[in-house]
């Protein structure tokens, strides 16, 4: 889904400056390919201070800030004053990282929306949660900007280029490994949802003993 949602939105529009909101796993690896798609200043944004220390680790994003502190004045400062091409929306929920998103993208640029938002929030009277899984794409206007805003899912008929892609990056399979953890094989996955433990971003586990 993140391959498929940076590959698709380099393809639709010239972008320059990214905002990502949210660094949680998915977050992250969009970061992780916007970088290695080429999209020249990326910014991370995200509350949690774990997961924000994480980004900043990871090294995938030019900057990480959190967007409760001076959101505003960061972004001009970060791009110079001309505000994000794009934003993407990792966060979902109550709408808080759609808002921070229109509130960051330039006028005429595109809002991508991913994480999945709680029952009840709309966007232009339609279901912020169908307009991701439908694939929808509307006109917003917003404190005096036009705004794309585009949902985006989609795993199929990606895998064969996604796979290629990593396969012929050394450098592209060590940065996506760095958020995941293996915590064994499969027999663990019961326990470790018993009992998660913290400070793990991404689980992975193998399938046999």
């Amino acid at each position: 889904n993140d391959y498929f949602l940076i590959k698709h939105a380099t393809q639709r529009n010239q972008i320059q400056k990214l905002g990502v909101f949210g660094c949680g796993p998915h977050g992250l690896f969009a970061q992780i390919f916007a970088k290695h798609f080429g999209i020249g200043k990326i910014a991370a944004f995200e509350i949690d201070d774990f997961r924000r220390d994480f980004a900043k680790q990871m090294e995938a994003a030019d900057a990480v800030f959190n967007p409760l502190n001076d959101l505003q004045s960061n972004v001009r400062d970060f791009t110079s004053g001309t505000s994000f091409d794009a934003t993407l929306d990792m966060v979902g929920k109550q709408g808080q990282g759609f808002q921070s998103c229109c509130d960051t993208t330039r006028d005429g640029g595109t809002v991508y929306l991913f994480g999945l938002f709680t029952q009840g929030f709309s966007i232009n009277g339609t279901q912020g949660n169908e307009i991701i899984f439908k694939m929808q794409t509307m006109d917003y206007e917003y404190k005096g900007k036009k705004l794309r805003v585009e949902g985006i899912t989609g795993r199929e008929g990606i895998w064969a280029e996604l796979i290629d892609t990593v396969c012929k990056n050394k450098n592209l399979q060590e940065h996506l490994m760095r958020p995941v953890k293996i915590m064994g094989t499969l027999d663990q996955l019961g326990e470790d949802n018993r009992h998660p433990k913290p400070g793990i971003m991404k689980r992975a586990y193998y399938p046999f003993k």
